[in-house]
């Protein structure tokens, strides 16, 4: 991670040091270094009590559904020009949740997926009426 200042960019490059003389030098540096590590710390405590709750799969929802507003909102706010690398990408991303929430839990989303089966078929069949022979005969069933 490089911080960008007036006075130039610390770094990697051995100039930890440097950050300490600049934050001396700007006192209002720490009031807003605490903020920021206290709005983390309790994002991290919403993330893990929801975890705790409504365990990963609603997680994940939330925390992805919250990155893909801010990228809409920064659309939105800072004018940049939209092209479909950001579709094709964002597809790309969307997918892999896919497969990466498909891959955890395949016998809770099949399972899932039959019980919601059986109970459209358990409406469909309460309000349909049967189907005469000649029904079935043109319907071939």
């Amino acid at each position: 991670a490089v911080v960008s200042t007036q006075s130039g960019h610390y770094g990697r490059g051995g100039q930890f040091l440097s950050s300490f003389k600049y934050a001396s030098q700007h006192h209002d540096i720490y009031p807003l270094a605490m903020i920021y590590a206290t709005v983390g710390y309790l994002g991290v405590q919403f993330v893990l009590a929801l975890i705790k709750s409504s365990g990963v799969l609603i997680t994940t929802f939330v925390t992805t559904t919250r990155k893909v507003l801010t990228v809409v909102l920064s659309f939105i706010f800072f004018t940049k020009p939209f092209t479909f690398q950001y579709v094709w990408s964002g597809s790309l991303v969307f997918l892999g949740i896919c497969i990466s929430i498909w891959k955890r839990n395949r016998i809770a989303i099949l399972y899932n997926l039959s019980n919601a089966i059986r109970g459209v078929q358990a409406f469909v069949g309460a309000h349909s009426t049967p189907l005469s022979k000649l029904d079935r005969t043109v319907l071939q069933v």
